[in-house]
């Protein structure tokens, strides 16, 4: 018969680790030693006494002979006067100890350089001028009022007022087209070349201009006894085709039917005294 093993043992209990000594603790450790266990050796209990309140005093000596930083002795005097404490670091400082900086001196505006004027005659004036001084009279003024070498004045009139404010931009280039002797005997206001036009009859040709943009169209059709006029019209417009140069020169869309027909009654009398 087998024998069984005893359990095993438990395990021994680990004692605690010592406390770490104090910085009171090792005071304690020194005034022990200095007294021993029985009391002060040869001393005086007044002494003693008087040993263990300078104690205190003594510990606290190593704070007291460093000097504390400026900040944290600022907010210690500002906590016991009531104001919050600072952080360490910080500086209390009072803004009527710093002086505001002096405003910038005002400068006074410098006035431009005025360039001297220029004398009559002077070298400088021939610089600006030219090589050579020049005097030139000036341009003629022409007075105001109405010169109308061509008589278009008198013929405007005959033409119906819707006709004058349609046609008001072709009349204007047209005059200008006129020769200074020129006489305009008829005026009428239509189409040519797809522009609002004006045709007129004057005692050396037939001048029609339409108003169109940047180049308008003109045509120049001289007096001749093989010039041919035929007249077309409905009941709202009419129609002068004159047959010159080979072509058959269209100018339609004339609003003023009876002025038609006049235009093309003086042109064959020009031209039936012509081939005489």
């Amino acid at each position: 018969m087998s024998t069984v093993p005893p359990p095993p043992a438990p395990p021994a209990a680990v004692p605690p680790p010592p406390p770490a000594p104090s910085w009171t603790d090792a005071a304690g450790a020194d005034d022990a030693a200095e007294t021993g266990p029985s009391g002060p050796s040869g001393r005086p209990d007044a002494s003693i006494d008087a040993e263990q309140g300078s104690a205190p005093e003594a510990a606290a000596s190593p704070s007291d002979e460093s000097d504390p930083e400026p900040g944290i002795a600022a907010g210690s005097e500002g906590s016991a006067g009531g104001a919050p404490s600072l952080p360490p670091g910080f500086v209390a400082t009072h803004h009527a100890d710093v002086a505001e900086p002096p405003p910038p001196p005002s400068v006074a505006p410098v006035a431009p350089e005025r360039e001297p004027e220029l004398e009559p005659g002077s070298e400088r004036e021939a610089d600006v001028v030219g090589s050579t001084p020049v005097s030139l009279p000036p341009e003629q003024e022409h007075p105001r009022e109405i010169v109308d070498p061509n008589g278009v004045g008198a013929v405007v009139p005959q033409m119906s007022a819707g006709a004058m404010r349609t046609g008001r931009i072709a009349l204007g280039i047209l005059t200008g087209l006129l020769e200074p002797d020129e006489k305009v005997e008829s005026l009428v206001q239509g189409v040519y070349q797809s522009y609002i036009a004006m045709a007129a009859l004057t005692d050396q040709r037939v001048l029609l201009v339409n108003e169109q943009e940047w180049v308008p169209r003109v045509r120049s059709i001289p007096l001749a006894p093989e010039l041919v006029v035929q007249g077309w019209q409905d009941d709202r417009t009419a129609s002068l085709i004159f047959l010159a140069d080979d072509q058959s020169i269209t100018f339609s869309g004339i609003v003023d039917r009876q002025l038609a027909q006049d235009f093309a009654h003086r042109l064959r009398d020009h031209v039936a005294r012509i081939a005489q």
